[in-house]
């Protein structure tokens, strides 16, 4: 049984990631991991990265995608979006659009600004992401995801699915394919810092 669930676990590390020039050319992105999950096998249904922001510009086009960023580090960022829209963030905040709109960013007095980016095609999948704060079981609703991303904030976690340990570090991203309902649980190692941010979340469910 354990070997099983062991089966549905796969951890990203450093090793892992690998170094991608942004489609506009204007800087670079660490791509954390893609895949093809049930979308044909020569395109990704599903990317998730780490970009830095170091200067005010527009950012790539990405039609057919749904994206989503949260703000990891940095000063306060402004979101420009061609429908007249703005949007603020600021660390640990975040915000989901479409990757057909375009979109600029102005940065705060000149400061920088480092964005986890979730993009997935929205002809087969949609996400939901959530900021993980507290120790304790997740919700039955993200359980039940088809597929689950961990990415651990500041703080080594300890994720249990179905009764099996998986330890994972901060900047490590776990993926489990098709968790159980209501047997995914999240905790912090360190018990002193339970209400800190521990983990974004990330559930992806095909679309019908």
């Amino acid at each position: 049984m354990e070997n099983d669930i062991k089966k549905k676990m796969r951890l990203y590390t450093a090793a892992d990631f690998v170094e991608q020039r942004w489609k506009n050319g204007r800087g670079s992105t660490l791509e954390l991991a893609k895949g093809a999950d049930y979308a044909p096998a020569d395109m990704h249904s599903w990317r998730l990265s780490i970009a830095t922001l170091s200067e005010n510009g527009s950012y790539s086009s990405f039609f057919g995608y749904q994206r989503t960023q949260v703000m990891l580090q940095g000063g306060e960022v402004q979101l420009d979006f061609a429908s007249g829209k703005q949007r603020r963030l600021h660390k640990l905040s975040l915000a989901s659009f479409s990757g057909d709109e375009a979109v600029s960013c102005s940065l705060a007095n000149g400061s920088t600004a480092t964005m986890f980016n979730l993009m997935t095609a929205e002809a087969y999948l949609q996400h939901q992401v959530t900021l993980v704060s507290n120790d304790g079981p997740l919700s039955a609703e993200i359980s039940s995801a088809e597929i689950l991303f961990i990415y651990a904030l500041q703080v080594p976690l300890t994720v249990q699915v179905s009764g099996s340990a998986q330890k994972i570090r901060p900047g490590q991203l776990l993926k489990i394919a098709h968790p159980d309902r209501g047997v995914v649980a999240l905790e912090a190692d360190d018990k002193r810092v339970a209400q800190t941010a521990l983990a974004i979340v990330i559930q992806l469910n095909k679309l019908n």
